[in-house]
């Protein structure tokens, strides 16, 4: 009898486990990062001692968006974009950040922080990509590994530091 008991526990378990493990995959990131180098630049890596991180957390409706870069060692950022592209390629830009700034020479510690809603995102139609795209979107190409931040500056107007957005936690 302790034994049948033992066995129906087992069984409860696991099936529960299963069940969790289904929901699990269903679940959506709700936060993202990426690390921001000169190596993880394209179409050439920028050689540069720069560098930044970036943080990206979607209210739990995916209505918004609220994004932080932090920069270390970084002379005049003109802008910083979400572009469209996995890490080997050089896609559309799809959210404006930052700028067009004017130039304040070296930066170190937080560049910008904002809140992107679907209002931020940019007609990818000109692009060739097309249409626009919604921020489901644009959630959807993050949690796929499609999506990079760029940070461009003076020196560099392609992008000096870059990096994938990577999710980090679910919902």
């Amino acid at each position: 009898m302790r034994k049948q008991a033992w066995l129906a526990l087992g069984l409860a378990l696991m099936t529960g486990a299963m069940v969790n493990t289904a929901g699990a995959q269903t679940r959506r990131p709700t936060v993202f990062t990426a690390r921001l180098t000169g190596a993880a630049e394209r179409p050439n890596a920028v050689n540069t001692r720069s560098f930044g991180t970036a943080t990206i957390r979607v209210d739990r409706r995916g209505h918004k968006m609220d994004v932080e870069v932090t920069v270390n060692r970084i002379e005049n950022v003109t802008q910083a974009h979400i572009h469209l592209g996995g890490p080997e390629e050089s896609g559309p830009p799809i959210v404006q950040l930052y700028g067009p700034a004017e130039l304040v020479g070296r930066e170190s510690g937080r560049l910008f922080s904002k809140t992107v809603t679907a209002g931020d995102l940019l007609d990818l139609q000109q692009a060739g990509k097309g249409g626009s795209p919604t921020l489901g979107d644009l959630i959807d190409e993050m949690i796929a590994g499609n999506t990079y931040i760029n940070v461009h500056t003076a020196a560099n107007p392609g992008g000096e530091i870059r990096g994938q957005i990577r999710s980090r936690t679910f919902r």
